[in-house]
Formats: structure tokens, sequence, C-alpha cells
């Protein structure tokens, strides 16, 4: 059984082939919790600013929380971070499942890969040994088929399997790292980092359990927090119909992402919401290590084109990102455009998004037959959809410039593209429209690895009864804090909100246990010191998850990032044209200055010196500030 210390690395050098066992210190562990509190420290020490995303420098670190591998609800999450091939800034995503675990299993709380190899490998973790092995059997291969093929060499059915298909191998800037055959860490193009080093897939066997400290005393934690789930009427949805049922909850609001943002209005979101799938396929659940909610859905397509098709169902940013954004309500095709996603091992909504942005280039002339090959791309089609996929996969034609993103796609066309543009520092926009969510506006355009429906989630005031809501803000900033369509205290909310979610990342927990039954900080307080035996407050955790958002904006500072970046699209800056957020536009520069003073970063966006020593990061702060010519102001209280 491994104690939960959380202290150990596996450091593998992919050049060398050698591997090696590291500690990480007392203080270290304390200071950023675990999974992208480690991620992020660990690249702000290791990754400098003049690495190339897709070169051998890079690295890549995957980081298990303290939670994962324990009985507590829906535990099994890990990050994996890099310096993002899309975006030139901090990159890391997130997936559950069951391979985080089994690391865990296997005696590690983190993995850093660094080098590249000479050839395809894939990497085996046999509790104490490890093995580099060659690929070229399975390179080419999809993810799925690679997965198999991993587990009958190793003669073991049971082996836990994160990798790439063909998109990290062709080195498209948003390919994802796969894991147990669906889940995907899918935004910021970590698959294609792990494709530049030649890695195909790291299989994990593990034979160690995770030992709390007080068992007893976890236990009865755990038994509150599962309680709590099964008492929540959003999560009753979720393991209903999986999160296809926010169709029924966005469309109402008017905030679909149809025709690229065009509109927030969808007049065929029947045609693609829950009970559309459950009309239409054999429905069954799945569920990650250790959950009581069961979102995961897996469905088999019965008739049509597709008959016979088995896979997980699309969540609902993929729906969004195939259907609305697409203007397409043909489910089968938004099924099975998600399900090729799966195979190359590709983010969803960064493929939806640069297609809908293709889409809407040529209609409006910006983009020629020419540099389409002759394609006409128009709204509405499926076909054209499920090819495009295929060929961003391959990069074949004009696939090669959608494989590029939307940023560098909108870059090929040139200034007029801006009016039609929306991702947010080069990361593909995500499946709701921020004028009617005015506190998301502001989460999205801060957020350290750009556009982000994660980082700033702000279910705390959309979900929250009053009294949670008065706890944590304060009454004073009733109504406006409830107000979706009112930029006025949006600063204090996403504040709050990326403190304590950067806490629960780095915990390793999945937000949907903390963010739809709204947890606090102090719900998560008996849990931890029965795990680690380090007695903690609520405070503590809302201070390790500013420590961690402070360190991703360090790093993202010495990348060359500015205050400038905090935006959004300018389509979001005109009113909505219909619906019931009609008439409202997004005034981002009054959200962000009063997001800059809540935090205590200057006007420029960058951290005080009296935030920075009180977080312990001033001397990163002083190396980061020296690094790019800045200049830290003193600081103080909140203005």
């Amino acid at each position: 059984m491994k104690s939960v210390k959380g202290d150990t690395v596996l450091r593998v050098n992919l050049s060398t082939g050698q591997s090696r066992i590291e500690k990480l210190s007392p203080h270290f562990v304390a200071d950023y919790l675990g999974g992208r509190g480690f991620t992020s420290r660990l690249m702000l020490e290791e990754i400098g600013a003049e690495v190339d995303p897709l070169g051998p420098e890079n690295k890549l670190f995957f980081a298990t929380g303290p939670f994962t591998g324990t009985s507590w609800p829906s535990s099994s999450r890990y990050t994996v971070a890099a310096k993002s091939p899309l975006t030139g800034i901090l990159g890391d995503a997130n997936s559950g499942g069951f391979w985080a675990v089994e690391l865990k299993r296997a005696g590690y709380d983190a993995l850093i890969i660094e080098g590249r190899s000479p050839e395809p490998v894939y990497l085996f973790i046999d509790d104490s040994q490890v093995s580099l092995r060659s690929a070229r059997g399975i390179w080419g291969k999809d993810f799925i088929t690679a997965t198999d093929l991993i587990r009958e060499e190793l003669g073991d059915p049971e082996i836990k399997v994160a990798g790439i298909g063909q998109a990290g191998e062709n080195l498209v800037r948003f390919a994802a790292v796969m894991n147990d055959y669906y889940r995907a860490a899918g935004r910021t193009g970590m698959g294609a980092v792990m494709g530049s080093k030649n890695l195909k897939a790291i299989a994990v066997r593990g034979s160690q359990g995770v030992r709390p400290a007080d068992m007893e005393r976890f236990q009865r934690a755990v038994a509150v927090a599962y309680q709590k789930n099964m008492a929540s009427p959003w999560l009753r949805s979720f393991r209903d119909a999986g999160t296809a049922m926010l169709v029924d909850l966005c469309a109402p609001l008017g905030i679909m992402s149809t025709r690229n943002f065009a509109s927030g209005v969808f007049p065929h979101w029947r045609k693609i919401n829950a009970e559309a799938f459950r009309s239409r396929y054999r429905m069954t659940n799945g569920a990650c290590a250790n959950c009581v909610n069961r979102c995961d859905k897996r469905l088999v397509v019965l008739e049509g084109q597709y008959r016979g098709l088995f896979g997980r169902a699309p969540e609902y940013e993929a729906i969004s990102a195939f259907g609305p954004r697409c203007d397409i309500d043909d489910l089968d095709a938004i099924v099975y455009a998600n399900h090729l996603c799966n195979l190359y091992g590709m983010d969803v909504m960064s493929a939806g998004g640069v297609i809908a942005f293709a889409i809407d280039l040529f209609q409006a002339g910006l983009l020629t037959p020419e540099e389409t090959g002759g394609q006409v791309l128009k709204w509405g089609d499926p076909e054209l959809l499920v090819n495009l996929v295929q060929d961003i996969a391959f990069r074949k034609g004009l696939g090669d410039l959608l494989a590029e993103g939307e940023r560098r796609l909108a870059q090929h066309v040139g200034d007029a593209a801006r009016e039609l543009e929306t991702d947010i520092k080069g990361l593909e926009m995500v499946g709701g429209d921020i004028r009617g969510q005015l506190e998301h506006a502001l989460g999205w355009a801060v957020a350290s690895r750009g556009c982000d429906h994660l980082r700033g989630l702000a279910n705390v005031v959309l979900f929250g009864d009053r009294e949670t809501v008065e706890k944590v803000f304060g009454r004073e900033k009733f109504p406006e804090i409830l107000d979706s369509h009112s930029p006025k205290y949006k600063g204090y909310v996403i504040n709050w909100c990326e403190n304590f979610l950067s806490a629960v990342d780095a915990l390793g927990l999945c937000k949907y246990v903390t963010a739809y039954p709204v947890f606090l900080p102090e719900d998560l307080c008996e849990a931890y010191a029965a795990l680690t035996g380090r007695e903690v407050t609520p405070e503590y955790f809302m201070l390790c998850g500013e420590r961690i958002t402070n360190v991703e904006r360090l790093f993202n500072l010495r990348q060359g990032l500015t205050a400038a970046d905090d935006i959004v699209g300018l389509k979001f800056t005109k009113p909505m044209p219909e619906g019931p957020a009609k008439g409202i536009a997004v005034e981002i520069e009054p959200m962000v200055a009063e997001y800059y003073r809540v935090r205590h970063w200057d006007a420029q966006g960058v951290p005080t010196r009296a935030k920075l020593q009180e977080l312990g990061l001033l001397d990163a702060g002083l190396q980061v500030a020296e690094a790019r010519g800045l200049t830290l102001s003193e600081g103080g209280k909140e203005n």
C-alpha cells in the first residue's frame, strides 16, 4: 500500500532511454498539492521562453492528485502539461478514466517525459520496472487499435494505456492525449507534443493501493461526499442523460454557438438534445474510477449511414462544436465526427471551432476555392464536417491548414479575418456564447491556457443557493453578482472560482462533484486531513489555488503574454442580435480591470511584489520580471 506523501516523480529521458525516481520536498507538496499544481510549478522551473513546443527541449508533465486512487467520488483525474504548440503559452489538459489511478497504483505521483526518441516507442511502467519498447508496429494506428495491440503484446487486457492517434503523430496542433479508449486530455495540443517525441503511448500496470493516514475518518468523509452528490438534482440529470442535458439548459438562455457565434439561438436544438440521443440510439452508462455520477454515456447507432457504430456519446462541447457552431442538426454526423476525434486523438472543441471558422471565412469571401481545394464550405453540411475532421487528422489538403488552428488560419487570411475570429490567446472558443453569461466572458478572457470553460467555471453563482453565494461574496454585492447580464462584481466571482478550481485540479478531483453540488473549500478539509495526516483550513486550499494561478501567470508573462491578450473576439463586442440575450455586448476592459484589482495585479496584469511575497513566489517573480524587462509594483490592499 502506498501512503499519501505525494512526492514520488518518475523522470524518463527518451533521448537516452534512461529513467530515474526523484522525490519532491514536503514544502513543495504542501504548497502545490499535486495534479495541476505540480505540473504548473514544474513547468515554471524547467521550461524557458526559448523552448520550441514541438522540439526535444519541451517536456511533458503528468501528475495525479492526492485523492487519485482513493474511494473519494470521482477522484480519477490527472493533468498533463507542456508548452502548448497551439498557443505558445502554458498548455495543459485534464482527463479522468482509470489511467491516473493505475499510475498512482504503480507508485508514482507524477511523470516527466523529456527528450525525443530516435524512433517510435511506447513507455511501459510496470510498478518499479520501467522500459521503452518499439512502437513501429502501432505507429500509424488509431488510439483504440493501438491500445488493443499494446495489451496483446504485453499479455494483459487490464493494462491501462494513455497515448495518441494519428493526429498526434501528424503534429496537429490541437491533438489530444487519450486514455482508456475514449477519455481525452483534449485541450492545447498535448498530443502533438507527445507525437513530436515519437512517443505513441504510456502503458501502466500497478499493484499498490493508496492508504489514507486515518482510514475510518476518511471513510466517514467519503460517505458525506457521496450523500451530497447523490442529492444533487444537477448530477441526477447528468446520470440520466450525460452532459447532453446542457443543451436543454443553454438553448432557452439563447447562448448557443450558432454559425460560429453569429447568434445565440439555434432553432433545431431539440434534434440534438438529451432526449434525441435517448430516442435514436441504444444508450448505456459508463463511469470513471470511483464515480457515483456515471455521466459517461456509450451508444450504438441503430440505423442509417453509421449503423453498428459503437462508441462514446459526445459531450456537450462536442455537440456544440460539431452541431450549432457548424449549423448542423444531423445527430448521426455529430456522433461520427466525435467518434473520429476519439480514434485520431483530437480536441473536439478546436476541431469544430476551426472548421466553423473556415466556413465563416469562406462565406465572407476571405477563403477562396483555390485555398480549399475546390471544396465549397457551407453551413449545415454534415458530409463536409466529417470529411474535414478526417483531413485535419491526416493533414490532407485544406486539413493541413486547419490543423494549425484558428489563430494561424486567421494569420494566413490576414487582418480581415479578425472580425470573425473567436479564439482567446490562440485557443478555440468553447460552446457557450459569452454575451449571455458575462461572468464567463471574463473567465474565458483571463484564463491561463486561453479560452477555457473550466478554469473560471462560475457554478458557485449559477447553481449555488443564495445562502452559499452570500457566504462566499457577502450580501452587499447582491443582486448584481447573480445577474449574468451585469458586468458588476464579475472580477470577484472569477477570482474565487479560479482559486478554488485550481485546488480541485491539484487534488485530482472531477469538477462535476465539486461544482454541480456546489462544494466549498471547507467541504474538503476533513477528507484531506484524514487522507494525508495534515490538518488544514479552507483558507489553505484557497491559498494553494491562488498560488497555482499566479505561477501560471508568471509562466505566461515569461512567454511574452501581456494584458492585451486578456480579451475576447470582436464578435462578442457587438450586441447579440436575437434571443434572451438580445442587445448585450461584452465590454471586457472594466471587468478585467476589476479582476486585476481583486487579484492584486497591476494594471498590466503583472502580480505585485506584495502578492508574490505573500504566496512565496517573489524570487520567481523577480526572475520573470528581469527576463521580460518588467517592473514589479509594490502593491498592497485591493483598491
